[in-house]
């Protein structure tokens, strides 16, 4: 098994726990807000520096 970098929680440590689960809802919002890269379709780059900005700035609140 290759190793990682990954931090595990405790067992019952909530505060972790709900960390993970806001940076996967972080990441899947990413993924759900863009379909268009998963295709050839075009992206609007204003639009998308737009929604980085906010991205960016929920991504900063969690890491820190």
């Amino acid at each position: 098994m290759p190793k990682t970098n990954f931090i595990l929680p405790k067992v019952g440590d909530q505060k972790t726990l709900r960390r993970i689960a806001m940076q996967q809802a972080l990441l899947r919002r990413a993924v759900e807000d863009w379909p268009q890269f998963d295709g050839d379709e075009s992206v609007n780059g204003g639009d998308l520096v737009e929604w980085f900005a906010i991205f960016r700035a929920d991504a900063k609140r969690l890491i820190s």
